[in-house]
This record gives C-alpha cells, sequence and structure tokens, in this order.
C-alpha cells in the first residue's frame, strides 16, 4: 500500500502552545480518512501511541505539538528501532525542529508537507547522562542560558540570540556562573575549558528561532559543539556584537568544533537539558547516530539542512 493511502496517525498535544487556537485544524485531521488522530497528554502516551501505531502497520507519524512532544516520539522512535517516517506539524511555542526542516510554520501549509511531503534521513544525538540514556533531535544545552532570558523582551532574545542574557541586563555580569569543564572530542584526549554556555547541536535554533549554531546540518553525521568561553565585560559586549553583525563563531571566546562524540565533564553541578527538557548532569556523553530516522522536510530548498 503506498503512503498515500496508508493510514497515518497524528498525535496531537492539547497543551501544546498554539493547539488551543488550532481548533479547525483539528477538525480538519478528525475529517481525513487517511489520519488517525490520537491525543497524547503525557510523553508516555505519545511513546505508547507509537508502539500501537507500529503494530497496526502504520507508515508515518505526525507530531502535532511542540519541541517537547517532537522529543518524546524521536526517543520512542529511535530507541525502539521503530520503523516510522516522523513528520512535525508545528504547534508550540519555539518549534525549532521544525524550523531546521524548513516546514512551513503555519500550520495548516504545515499539514499538507506532514501528509504528502517525502521523508530524508536525519541524525539523531544519543544522550548518555547521570540520570540515564535518550536521543534528542534539534539541541543539547547548559550554562547560563536560560536563567535569565524571562527578563527579556522576544525582540530581545531575537537581536542578541545566545548571549541575551547580557543585552540589557548587564548588571547580571556579577552573578553569571562559570564552569570549569573538560571535554573529550572524539575520543581525543580531553581538553580544559572555562565556560558560561555550551550547545551541542544537530539542528540550528533554539529557544524559538534564535540561531545558536548556523553551520549545523541535521544530515552530516556530525554535532557541533559551541562553547562560549568567560570573559571580561568588554570581551563579552564584543562577542554580542559580533553575533549581530558578523560571524560569532570566530571570535576568541568562542569555540567550535564539529564531532561524531563528546565527553564532557565538570568540576561542579552542570545540568543539561535537550529540546527544552531536563536530561541530567554531568559527566555526560554525546554521541551522533547518522541517519537514525527518516524524517519529512519541508519545501524550502536546503538540502542539507
Amino acid at each position: 500500500m503506498s503512503l498515500q493511502h496508508a493510514q497515518i496517525v497524528v498525535l496531537w498535544n492539547p497543551s501544546a502552545g498554539t493547539s488551543a487556537s488550532a481548533a479547525h485544524l483539528r477538525d480538519r485531521i478528525a475529517v481525513d480518512q487517511r489520519l488517525q488522530l490520537v491525543e497524547t497528554s503525557s510523553r508516555d502516551d505519545a511513546q505508547q501511541a507509537i508502539r500501537d501505531a507500529a503494530g497496526r502497520g502504520c507508515r508515518r507519524i505526525i507530531v502535532a505539538g511542540g519541541d517537547g512532544t517532537v522529543g518524546a516520539a524521536v526517543d520512542a522512535l529511535t530507541s525502539e528501532n521503530r520503523d516510522l517516517e516522523l513528520a512535525v506539524l508545528p504547534l508550540g511555542t519555539g518549534n525549532d525542529l521544525a524550523r531546521s526542516l524548513a516546514m512551513p510554520l503555519d500550520p495548516d501549509a504545515a499539514l499538507d508537507v506532514c501528509i504528502a511531503g517525502a521523508a530524508a534521513p536525519m541524525d539523531v544525538l544519543h544522550a548518555d547522562v547521570s540520570e540515564g540514556r535518550r536521543y534528542v533531535a534539534n539541541m543539547v544545552t547548559a550554562g547560563n542560558s536560560g536563567r535569565y532570558t524571562h527578563l527579556l523582551t522576544d525582540e530581545q532574545k531575537q537581536a542578541w540570540g545566545p548571549f541575551c542574557y547580557l543585552r540589557g541586563v548587564l548588571d547580571v555580569l556579577q552573578d553569571l556562573t562559570v564552569y570549569d569543564i573538560a571535554c573529550s572530542f572524539d575520543d581525543q584526549p580531553a581538553e580544559q575549558f572555562r565556560v558560561l554556555n555550551l550547545f551541542l547541536a544537530n539542528g540550528r535554533t533554539s529557544g524559538g528561532g534564535v540561531t545558536v549554531a548556523p553551520e549545523a546540518s541535521l544530515d552530516d553525521g556530525l554535532l557541533d559543539c559551541i562553547l562560549i568561553l568567560d570573559g571580561t565585560p568588554l570581551e563579552l559586549a564584543s562577542l554580542t556584537a559580533d553575533y549581530v553583525m558578523t560571524s560569532f563563531l570566530n571570535n576568541e571566546l568562542v569555540v567550535w568544533r564539529r564531532c561524531r562524540s563528546v565527553r564532557i565533564s565538570a568540576l561542579q553541578s552542570l545540568p543539561f537539558s535537550a529540546d527544552g527538557d531536563v536530561l541530567g548532569d554531568a559527566p555526560a556523553t554525546f554521541t551522533v547516530r547518522p541517519g537514525a530516522l527518516q524524517v519529512v522536510r519541508g519545501p524550502a530548498p536546503t538540502a542539507s539542512a
């Protein structure tokens, strides 16, 4: 049976950021004979629905929700080797994986792509942290980046990207935590760094479209490891200016490495988050699983998105 006529399961998260305003979209899904709508209220619900869909011979899962729901689906599909295609219908507030996949952010247009679009291989990150193991679709973060963003407007976040906690609240410079970490890239000898932030990127954006890893690709078999080093207030101001005006990856306070795996340890507690969900603390190892999932891409001409 071709995909056009096979059953497609839509996992609908009613608590996702914009789902309440997308009632018409839910109605559209409910009457489409190609689709089966399944509401999920938790990570466990979503993963069980995927198991049920695989058992019934379904070939594609559409995740209608935010990055958290997408992350639950990616973890279930990868860890259980489910032979299902994944499509992302962005209904969250961040939708960062959808952005890297060039999916339309208009839900109606995105649904058309989710149903009829072609799937292609996508890498995932395997996270092995103190609390356990998980698969991650878009990005792992740690450090100061999430500590002060609630103080800023959306415009400031977009303008100043991963350094937005410095812009407009420079007094917090006295309160930044500096993390002493060791990184072993691709099993090489560990290197020591004093960092404010770190990002382990499969996709390009985090925090709702903030470009953190401009050179990252979802299908190159590599993760982009970006470390933001500690510096003086003047050096940090220069870093934020470089983000706006040039390529901040070349700044002297930025360490940018591409690797297949990285092991990270820290002298103090260093919690990791993945696509908005808490992962666990260091020590941790992150490894790329090349082409682990078949994922629907959007129509934009970004073949290596």
